[in-house]
């Protein structure tokens, strides 16, 4: 939805300075939205692109109303507050999940020992079995006993 959001974004606002995007950048290997405005520096026509980070709280805030984005302001401003709602379950989801699987993590490495002392336990007593225990009910040399066995 998001990148859905960017390219309607991108659709909508002039190439001028206060264009709002929405991009994706990795961040401790989690791919992450933000936003951010666009704005050319120097001469309009050589000047360089800078682009800054737009915080995701006031995000329908940064949809400029002036000039050539007059026009579709309202349709972006209703943008921006879709991709901030977003973005924030997104956050929430993601550190929901983080949490989750450092938990996970932590009760693994608490459980693993007991499972491998237990483990250990059980292969020691199977071990220590008297070699004439037998494992199967029926006596495979007996015949007869075989309930499956019609004859």
């Amino acid at each position: 939805m998001l990148v859905d959001i960017d390219q309607l974004l991108n659709i909508l606002q002039p190439a001028r300075s206060g264009k709002v995007r929405i991009e994706w950048v990795w961040v401790n290997d989690i791919k992450k939205p933000r936003a951010v405005v666009y704005s050319r520096r120097g001469l309009q026509k050589r000047g360089k692109w800078t682009r800054e980070v737009a915080g995701v709280s006031n995000l329908p805030r940064r949809a400029k109303r002036t000039g050539l984005f007059h026009e579709n302001h309202q349709v972006v401003r209703q943008l921006l507050v879709h991709a901030q709602t977003l973005m924030s379950e997104r956050a929430n989801l993601v550190l929901s999940v983080t949490n989750l699987s450092q938990s996970s993590s932590r009760k693994l490495e608490s459980v693993e020992p007991k499972a491998n002392r237990l483990r250990e336990e059980i292969w020691e007593t199977f071990r220590n079995l008297d070699t004439h225990v037998r494992f199967d009910k029926r006596d495979p040399e007996a015949g007869g006993d075989d309930p499956d066995d019609e004859s």
